[in-house]
């Protein structure tokens, strides 16, 4: 059965519907002193002024626009500042408090699968990645001894979705590349740029939009759904991002991933849920058919199999 969207932000037009919103992640005690305990947790991962950025990314607002938040009369004014956001209903209105017009974006996310396992034309990248990276670049557990059992060459921008790469240009936000990491015959989707180590369990919620990084917020780490694995607040790994890396990974993808993230999961009701999980003797077929927008997951998943373009 898949997942249930969880929100307990809610963002909502002046006459009270409902226009999007997100989960605020909430760790145990336990997990907020040992990722404290590292370094690596901000305080209040979910800030106004990324309640701000994501509300500009879901919808057309030609207008300055204020976020109110319902804490009994009168409502608050929520200033785009770094004060952590707290839960409950924000409404959209003018500086003067009065009503502004919401148009959702038309703009959606590509539905992705789980990125392949290697094959002979990825094992380039997976390598290049690996001696980059030293482990995953969210968690910061390394690889001891070339150990890399448990951990996962990741894509950014999904490579069963090439033929949207070549139409769209991106090779242009990989064109730093220097030749020896740029070799012939090797896509550019292939480029190192496009990738990261993560652990498994972590691509995988990468791979779904469970989580994504801010490139424009000092590469901090959002989780948009349940955080069982503590990543919500962690900063993004140096090893990856070192400016004098010329196999650094791109901020543009980055920044890419996160608009997409910030679209599957936050606009309106939040794009379907899909389940991952097929035991042996299940039927994955009926199952997937089931599903909200099952008939094209089905598209996709015989696509990619087959090796073709996504139609």
């Amino acid at each position: 059965m898949p997942p249930q969207r969880r929100r307990d932000i809610f963002l909502r037009d002046h006459n009270g519907v409902e226009v999007g919103g997100c989960y605020i992640s909430c760790l145990s005690l336990i997990q907020s002193l040992l990722i404290s305990g590292q370094g690596l947790r901000q305080h209040g991962s979910v800030t106004h002024s990324d309640v701000y950025a994501m509300v500009e990314i879901i919808s057309i607002l030609n207008e300055d626009f204020r976020l109110y938040r319902w804490n009994g009369l009168p409502w608050e004014e929520v200033a785009p500042d770094d004060r952590e956001a707290a839960a409950g209903d924000y409404t959209i209105l003018r500086p003067d408090r009065s009503p502004v017009e919401v148009v959702l974006t038309d703009e959606t996310t590509l539905n992705r699968l789980l990125s392949a396992a290697s094959t002979p034309r990825t094992s380039k990248f997976r390598d290049d990645i690996r001696a980059r990276d030293g482990g995953c670049v969210v968690t910061s557990i390394r690889a001891e001894d070339e150990e890399w059992d448990g951990f996962a060459a990741s894509h950014i921008f999904p490579r069963a979705w090439e033929n949207v790469w070549q139409q769209q240009n991106y090779r242009r936000w990989v064109t730093s590349d220097p030749p020896h990491l740029d070799p012939p015959g090797r896509r550019s989707i292939d480029s190192p740029r496009n990738g990261l180590v993560l652990q498994d369990n972590v691509h995988r919620l990468f791979d779904t939009w469970g989580f994504s990084i801010n490139p424009d917020n000092g590469y901090k780490i959002t989780t948009f759904r349940s955080d069982a694995f503590g990543l919500d607040g962690r900063i993004l790994h140096q090893s990856c991002r070192n400016p004098d890396d010329p196999r650094r990974v791109s901020d543009e993808l980055l920044r890419w991933h996160f608009r997409q993230a910030v679209l599957f999961n936050v606009k309106g009701a939040g794009e379907p849920l899909w389940e991952w999980d097929f035991p042996p003797g299940t039927d994955m077929i009926g199952e997937i058919m089931r599903e909200p927008g099952g008939p094209r997951r089905m598209e996709i998943e015989l696509a990619t199999r087959l090796g073709q373009p996504i139609p």
